[in-house]
């Protein structure tokens, strides 16, 4: 299963619209480049329907990319497992992840 990583960012960082959450992780990705991590060339773009209606690219991840990305932001909807440092996403990021 593959994610957007456009709409996971700006739900978890309280983007208030896409845009705003698009250049989250513009921004993320510049500095994960920087320092050298494979992580950003690791993720594929893919088509996806855009709120106009077109198909547009769009960086995609699976679980694992994802769980990695999370975990380069600070998150004031999710939980940090103390013992492994993973974020635990809340019910009600849940309900908002199912949303986008």
């Amino acid at each position: 299963m593959v994610f957007s990583i456009v709409d996971v960012v700006a739900v978890l960082t309280d983007a208030p619209d896409y845009n705003t959450g698009r250049k989250y992780w513009n921004k993320l990705k510049q500095r994960l480049k920087e320092e050298g991590s494979k992580l950003v060339t690791n993720c594929h773009q893919l088509k996806m329907t855009a709120a106009d209606g077109k198909k547009r690219l769009t960086d995609m991840a699976d679980t694992q990319q994802l769980l990695r990305i999370i975990q380069s932001i600070p998150l004031p909807r999710a939980e940090i497992d103390s013992q492994s440092s993973t974020p635990v996403i809340t019910s009600k990021n849940a309900t908002q992840l199912n949303q986008v």
